[in-house]
């Protein structure tokens, strides 16, 4: 644990350049020295990519230009198109009459985070296992890949506003056209997805979207904001948080310990997921959330969980589990309140 610690301490300043050669340490990238030096901040930490390494994330510096929400993109998958996007556009009738999109039929829109894309993140795997048994949903991939992008995590935590309510924009214009109501609507975001995804709430009117799921919702920069500028229950009707790589930068941690939805799910005490080994940068736990999510949607009741008073209580054998859960797609919306629970450490994960 002290090792971790020293790794994570050298990860808050440009410090960590000499802190970069212990070969412990395999996952940072062979040079990063060329690139550091170019930049004037020394505030920012490495942020884990979906390959496996991690990239420099800058919490202040970055440009002051405006983003273009040009570069905001909704890609359209169905039973009928499921690997052949459809890209709909707000306003655009014929493009939209023309498309797959099912009336009627559920809506699920997943976004990324930061340095990701559409076919990063959770997106790809869930539309996969939606579409796996026939599922008749409208899946929408929201793409923001050039306002996420590394290494000015300021400017990308920014933009989850512009995104947010871009997206906000899209439900309601898909509402106006009779095509989906807002109880239909489930919005799953990943890390800064999942603050982009309470604007979008924020944008349609509290509480009145259906459903979003927060995937370990980013904490920094978005730990000291208040309610209007991060995920909260008021943001749908119903919120569901995992919680997987919890914790300040300071803790080896990347998002909210504290709960943040109407019910908040915290897979093996919601840090430091089992089979992540040392996991100094969150690599691994933080990604975690969304295999059990994804794992969950063809697995009814396999991430059952119980309701405790905390994680310490729940793994000593001294919570009673008389209000259970199941994690994930098929969470009730009646839970309410923190529950605990344990996974295996490889896939698949639930043990239910």
């Amino acid at each position: 644990m002290a090792f971790k610690s020293l790794f994570l301490l050298c990860s808050l300043s440009l410090s960590f350049i000499i802190c970069s050669v212990i070969p412990a340490v395999e996952s940072i990238p062979i040079n990063p020295v060329p690139l550091l030096r170019s930049f004037k901040s020394s505030t920012f930490f490495w942020y884990p990519t979906e390959n496996g390494g991690v990239v420099p994330a800058f919490l202040e510096g970055g440009p002051k230009t405006k983003a273009n929400e040009n570069e905001i993109k909704f890609y359209l998958y169905t039973l009928q198109n499921q690997n052949s996007a459809e890209e709909l556009i707000i306003g655009d009738d014929a493009k939209l009459d023309a498309s797959h999109y099912v009336k009627g039929a559920p809506l699920k829109i997943l976004t990324h985070g930061f340095s990701s894309s559409s076919t990063g993140g959770p997106g790809p795997g869930f539309k996969t296992q939606y579409f796996r048994a026939g599922s008749n949903y409208n899946v929408v991939l929201l793409d923001w890949a050039p306002l996420a992008a590394a290494p000015w995590y300021d400017v990308a935590a920014g933009n989850t506003k512009l995104v947010g309510e871009k997206t906000g924009r899209l439900i309601l214009y898909l509402v106006s056209r009779g095509y989906v109501t807002l109880d239909q609507v489930h919005f799953a975001g990943h890390s800064l997805g999942a603050h982009a995804a309470g604007f979008a709430g924020n944008l349609v009117g509290a509480g009145k979207l259906g459903r979003i799921t927060a995937l370990d919702p980013a904490l920094p920069l978005f730990g000291a904001a208040d309610d209007s500028g991060r995920i909260d229950p008021s943001d749908a009707a119903f919120v569901d948080v995992i919680h997987s790589a919890g914790g300040t930068l300071l803790d080896g941690g990347l998002s909210f310990r504290e709960p943040r939805g109407h019910v908040d799910f915290y897979p093996n005490s919601g840090e430091n997921q089992p089979g992540c080994g040392i996991d100094a940068f969150g690599a691994c736990s933080h990604s975690r959330c969304y295999a059990y999510m994804d794992e969950s949607i063809n697995n009814r009741a396999g991430f059952r969980a119980c309701k405790c008073n905390s994680w310490d209580e729940f793994n000593l054998g001294n919570c009673a589990c008389v209000e259970t859960a199941d994690m994930g797609e098929h969470v009730s919306r009646s839970a309410r309140g923190n529950y605990y629970l344990k996974t295996n450490s490889q896939s698949p994960y639930a043990q239910g």
